[in-house]
């Protein structure tokens, strides 16, 4: 009887142990980013590409974007694509255009992209944006960066 009292409790705390809630996993270092960009729209990031080809190119800097929309609801001034067509193309567009000068991690929200009339009205704005998942994903890539 005294071996069984002994066996468990030498097996106690290790049962304890295993059951116990896993700790997060550390930061995956392939995504630390020195300076996270965060723009509204495709090409919103265009107007400080200068400084950001100089943190990439000079300072040697990693800096990654997270852009909230794809652009499905600006105009084409130069075909016919329009929506879902439209937000394809912008998004390669912007992909292509970081990568020229050294972004390689960009992110999209994919967020619904709205004309600026139909959020100036903050209740129509929260009952048809989903704000709560792209705040939620928003704070998922500053934690990822």
């Amino acid at each position: 009887m005294a071996l069984i009292n002994w066996l468990v409790v030498m097996t106690l705390p290790q049962v304890a142990k295993s059951q116990q809630t896993p700790t997060n996993p550390p930061a995956d270092k392939r995504f630390k980013a020195d300076i996270l960009v965060i723009a509204p729209h495709p090409d919103d990031e265009s107007t400080i590409a200068g400084y950001l080809a100089k943190a990439v190119l000079d300072e040697h800097r990693h800096v990654a974007v997270v852009v909230t929309t794809r652009g499905d609801a600006g105009q084409n001034l130069v075909g016919y694509e329009q929506a879902r067509s439209l937000a394809e193309i912008r998004e390669a567009e912007t992909r292509q255009a970081l990568a020229s000068i050294g972004i390689t991690d960009v992110w999209f929200l994919r967020a619904p992209d709205t004309w600026a009339r139909d959020i100036s009205d903050v209740l129509r704005s929260l009952e048809t944006s989903n704000h709560g998942s792209s705040l939620g994903e928003a704070v998922r890539f500053i934690r990822l960066t």
